[in-house]
């Protein structure tokens, strides 16, 4: 607090740090001597240690309070367990006392009886008294007139005594009733009272626990945040749990992955090496061959004579040379491309070949004659003389060794040999195998689109080889770089009647890819 400059003919003034306002002094106070300041020092410094002390009070008092609230409350359980007891021997003692009113009922009407019995007696003894002082004829007389009266008597006993029975059966259906509502009165208001009670006590209770709610309160947040945030925590668990378990399988495919495509690469390692070697086989089996060929006509003839036959058999079982086939073998391997199931299976010339050769073998041991192969190259319409015929039964059944020391010298060309005997057996692995080691094998759907190419060219009239033909086309289409377009090839293909409606898009585009074209 700042005392304000004294302005003549107004009272003195102090500005309020607290209130921020002027106040008005007291006289004594105008001044703002130095003793004043350290009265007013002491005076706050003792008003704040009477604070402390209060404080220090109220809290003890609190603690007595919540010592006392935990008393009342031991209190209130021992009179609710006081109650409860109290109300079961009530209970108890009601019911001895009922038991013992009807057995005094009981009684007393058991000793009503029996006084009304002695009275009766008393009386008819009496009487017989009487009667036994009277006279003989008046004795008669009024023996009659007791026994008409004891006729009467017994008729209304008989009556009254059917009437007690059932007055008796309708007062044990009321009283059983009446006991009925007692018991049922008794047992509701004992229910009642001990619900009173309980509510009584609920309700102490209820306020202590709503002070106690009403702190807790204080430090609580609203349920339906609280029902929020267990909801997302909920959400969040769920989702966690839903990641490591996806977390984990993915980990073990992609474990099983990686150990595919170990194993894809150590196959993919070895297919590489078979296939350099034999490519290299096969560059040196051709390169013996011609150099056999060259020293031995007739082995030039037989190898001549084996590739006209396979030739023959691709064309006539394998259905090289049309268009529709190898539209069909392109459809299908795209299928399986694609994971999908073909609509017709591929055609396999050898299993064809040794399929339609077996049907030939009535022995079943692997052997048909040279008749019976002259008749299945007959039955396809596959022209063959009978030097052939006897080249053909050298080449597959021997009769000298392959390499004889020294070698002989070499025939003519044109010596004729001995025929062939129709009877002798020839097997039909090596018959399938020598074929096979001239080409005879399943194409490609690409080789055979080609080959359906090769063959339109071959019947075309005046014409060279047909690898000459498209090697000139595609020349003359060559660019700079030595590329063609895919529109020069479809206009090329358009030349052999070969129209790109024949060939779906994707077949298409992949005989291009085939060819290089990008």
């Amino acid at each position: 607090m700042r005392v304000l400059p004294k302005i003549p003919g107004m009272q003195p003034l102090a500005w309020s740090s607290l209130l921020q306002a002027a106040l008005q002094l007291p006289p004594e106070l105008a001044d703002g001597s130095p003793e004043t300041v350290c009265s007013l020092y002491c005076q706050v410094v003792e008003a704040l240690e009477e604070l402390a002390r209060e404080r220090q009070l109220r809290s003890s008092l609190g603690e007595e309070v919540t010592e006392f609230q935990k008393k009342y409350d031991k209190l209130l359980a021992e009179q609710e367990v006081l109650y409860k007891d109290f109300f079961a021997r009530r209970d108890q003692w009601l019911s001895e006392k009922k038991d013992l009113e009807e057995r005094l009922s009981i009684q007393g009407n058991l000793l009503t009886d029996s006084l009304k019995k002695c009275e009766v007696q008393e009386s008819q003894l009496q009487t017989w008294q009487q009667l036994s002082s009277g006279g003989a004829p008046e004795l008669r007389e009024e023996l009659m007139a007791a026994m008409a009266r004891v006729a009467a008597l017994e008729q209304n006993e008989s009556v009254l005594s059917r009437k007690y029975e059932a007055e008796k059966q309708n007062h044990a259906i009321v009283k059983e009733a009446f006991d009925t509502m007692q018991r049922d009165f008794l047992e509701r208001e004992g229910f009642l009272k001990e619900r009173l009670s309980k509510a009584t006590l609920a309700k102490r209770r209820s306020g202590n626990a709503l002070r106690i709610a009403r702190r807790k309160m204080q430090s609580m947040v609203a349920s339906s945040d609280f029902e929020r945030a267990q909801q997302q925590l909920q959400v969040c668990r769920q989702r966690e749990f839903d990641l490591s378990r996806r977390l984990t399988e993915l980990t073990l495919k992609v474990a099983q992955q990686e150990d595919k495509v170990r194993d894809l690469m150590d196959v993919q390692d070895r297919c590489r090496t078979l296939d350099q070697l034999m490519r290299e086989t096969e560059q040196e089996f051709t390169v013996l061959r011609r150099r056999l060929q060259a020293r031995e006509p007739r082995f030039a003839a037989e190898c001549a004579l084996f590739a006209r036959l396979t030739a023959e058999l691709q064309r006539t079982l394998g259905f090289v040379g049309g268009y529709e086939v190898a539209v069909r073998s392109l459809a299908a391997s795209e299928a399986r491309i694609a994971g999908e199931e073909p609509t017709e299976a591929a055609i396999n010339v050898e299993a064809s070949l040794d399929e339609k050769l077996r049907k030939l073998d009535t022995n079943n041991d692997g052997f048909i004659t040279l008749g019976q192969l002259r008749g299945f190259f007959e039955s396809l319409s596959i022209k063959i003389k009978d030097e052939e015929m006897q080249l053909l039964a050298d080449a597959l059944h021997p009769t000298t060794s392959i390499l004889p020391p020294p070698p002989p010298p070499p025939s003519a060309p044109g010596a004729p040999s001995p025929p062939a005997d129709d009877k002798s057996n020839v097997s039909v692995l090596g018959i399938v195998g020598r074929f096979r080691l001239f080409g005879l094998r399943p194409l490609e759907p690409e080789e055979l689109f080609w080959c359906a190419v090769e063959a339109h060219l071959l019947r075309r009239p005046d014409q060279p080889e047909p690898s000459e033909v498209l090697r000139g086309h595609f020349q003359r289409l060559c660019n700079s770089e030595g590329r063609i377009a895919a529109t020069d090839v479809l206009q090329l293909l358009s030349q052999f009647e070969v129209t790109p409606n024949q060939l779906p898009l994707r077949s298409l585009r992949r005989v291009l890819q085939w060819l290089g074209v990008e």
